[in-house]
């Protein structure tokens, strides 16, 4: 008796919409009864055409129908096994599917089936928590693909074309674009195992692949897309790549510009709209954000290469003081050029989107390292462009923890950028400009709720003050000019303004008695160690004229040089994470009583 493939196909149809859509409406109190029915309709299936099987005669094609249509069957099955959490029963399922096609993978009937089976579980074992073994599947399944495509497979089957007897060769051909979509879902977990597998490089260009093939099948969500590619620049940024983070960034962009101005234009005003139009500001932020670590670490990355530079030449020439000469800086550039060269792996210069036009948005930034200010301060421009869009969606009122993260992401843009910065005083007003930001946000918070965030200020107020007071006693001194009265009370007030910054970051610590506890917690003990280092070498800088102030002011150096001696005797690991700085205070130690008893002889 002949097989009724319409009444097949419906059953088969009816069973598949239970499982892919029905289910999204099933009730919490009943969340698998649209599968626990489409399972039964599978199973049905299967039933009928294991009748069939077992009367059929040894005919060469309709039995391999049959058993694709039965491999099929038990594919589904087993998918839905695995989604009620019948994990055993559903890999006993999904393997049986593949013994069922075993030597006939790379046949059009079966290519789809293996792949789709091939995933699952590879997707099982990763939520199992076994990354190896989910990679073993997800590879087999990457080359039948490759095996597939490379010897012109053609158009392959679906699991409901196995179904039905009315598929034509223009149905099948535009199948491939089914394969190709199984195939992304591949690299979309192969990014997944190998992250997991913490093998980064893999795992990065995975997930590129993963977002070349939604591009070119035109299958994908643009807000998903563009934080996707503007997440992974960060891999790039951190493994100095800036080419590719920046052509990453720049796709990340593209694409939501594109989105932008076709939904915009849309001019709907419905609540899904506006929900919409929340994530798109949303993601137009976080891409901003991403721009602004691209330039830290540009920034940070080429002051790095100017050091390393600068350190050569002070080794070639001991007696060449001015390493940031404009003249040295023009000279580093040279040699650094040559260094740049040879930077980009192959692999990185293939991880491009080729079908996106994104030069010119490239264009706005360097991806090179940059040597000199002007340069330094193109890239700063740039990264201050994109704080106006993130602060846009970021704001203190709504997003107060982001809003702060981006005023010290912005702060931390000013300090690097003033390391280019060879004039000093120009210098001092780009770290002005950093206590006008920090000190603004500060004030408008409320310590009992932002405690971590205040502490973070208040620590980077304290060396901001610090630096600018060591930056004008080197100017000064540098001047050979005697000391005015202007200048000391300049320097005086940098001092005290740190000190007071470093004073109240160490009262945040003090316990319910008043008293700082004789145990600091390990991510706080050299922040907190650091502010008494500070504040000893601050207390000694201070400029007065009356031996009996100057005399408190060194006790009190020598009481901060004391407490980090002391908490260091006590605890080993403070001793290690200080090490350079416990050389300093015990030498201090030792020096500040002579010095006390200079001052002394003199009152």
């Amino acid at each position: 008796m002949e097989l009724n493939f319409t009444r097949l196909s419906e059953t088969f149809e009816k069973a598949r919409y239970l499982l892919e859509e029905e289910s999204k409406k099933d009730q919490e109190t009943e969340p698998y009864k649209s599968k626990y029915a489409a399972r039964e309709l599978f199973l049905s299936l299967k039933s009928t055409l294991k009748k069939h099987q077992d009367q059929q005669s040894s005919d060469d094609e309709t039995p391999n129908k049959y058993r694709f249509m039965m491999a099929a069957l038990e594919y589904y099955i087993g998918v839905i096994c695995v989604d009620t959490l019948e994990m055993a029963t559903g890999e006993e399922h999904l393997g049986k599917c593949l013994e069922i096609i075993k030597d006939s993978e790379l046949s059009s009937e079966c290519i789809i089936t293996a792949l789709n089976t091939l995933n699952q579980l590879g997707l099982m074992w990763s939520r199992r928590g076994d990354p190896n073994k989910s990679k073993e599947y997800l590879l087999q399944a990457e080359n039948f693909y490759t095996k597939y495509t490379t010897n012109g497979g053609k158009g392959p089957f679906t699991s409901a074309d196995l179904f039905s007897d009315k598929i034509n060769d223009e149905k099948l051909q535009a199948n491939l674009q089914v394969l190709e979509s199984v195939m992304t879902h591949t690299h979309y977990y192969l990014a997944q195992v190998y992250s997991a597998l913490e093998e980064t490089g893999k795992a990065a260009a995975y997930c590129h692949s993963t977002l070349k093939r939604e591009l070119e099948s035109k299958e994908f969500d643009p807000l998903d897309w563009s934080i996707n590619a503007a997440t992974l620049s960060q891999y790039f940024i951190s493994n100095n790549k800036f080419d590719s983070a920046r052509h990453h960034l720049a796709c990340a962009v593209f694409v939501l510009e594109q989105f932008e101005a076709g939904f915009l234009a849309t001019e709907n005003t419905g609540e899904d709209f506006e929900t919409k139009h929340e994530m798109l500001k949303q993601k137009k932020a976080d891409i901003a954000r991403c721009w602004i670590k691209y330039a830290h670490a540009l920034l940070l990355s080429s002051k790095e290469k100017v050091m390393i530079l600068a350190d050569e030449d002070d080794d070639d020439d001991e007696n060449d003081a001015n390493a940031h000469s404009k003249s040295e800086f023009e000279e580093l550039l040279e040699r650094g050029i040559k260094t740049q060269q040879g930077d980009d792996s192959n692999d990185e210069l293939e991880m491009l989107f080729k079908s996106l036009e994104v030069t010119a948005l490239e264009d706005q930034v360097s991806a090179k390292a940059v040597m000199i200010f002007s340069e330094a301060r193109q890239v700063f421009l740039n990264a201050q462009n994109w704080v106006g869009v993130a602060k846009e969606y970021y704001t203190l009122d709504d997003h107060a923890s982001d809003y702060i993260q981006l005023m010290q992401d912005y702060s931390t843009l000013y300090k690097l950028l003033a390391f280019f910065e060879p004039n000093s005083d120009r210098q001092c007003k780009m770290h002005k400009r950093r206590i006008d930001l920090l000190e603004g946000v500060l004030k408008e918070l409320n310590p009992q709720y932002y405690l971590d965030k205040c502490r973070q200020l208040k620590f980077e107020l304290g060396e901001i003050y610090c630096h600018l007071l060591d930056t004008k006693t080197g100017m000064l001194r540098d001047s050979e000019i005697d000391l005015t009265s202007h200048a000391v009370q300049k320097i005086n007030y940098l001092a005290k303004q740190s000190i007071h910054q470093f004073s109240t970051f160490l009262e945040t610590f003090l316990d319910s008695s008043g008293e700082m506890p004789s145990k600091h917690p390990e991510e706080n003990e050299r922040p907190i160690l650091l502010s008494h280092f500070f504040m000893g070498r601050l207390y000694s800088k201070i400029k007065v004229r009356d031996p009996k102030k100057e005399l408190d002011y060194l006790k009190q150096s020598q009481h901060h040089f004391q407490r980090i001696v002391r908490y260091c005797e006590e605890n080993d690991s403070a001793a290690s994470s200080m090490k350079e700085e416990l050389d300093v205070c015990k030498e201090m130690v030792k020096l500040l009583p002579i010095k006390m008893e200079k001052v002394l002889s003199t009152a």
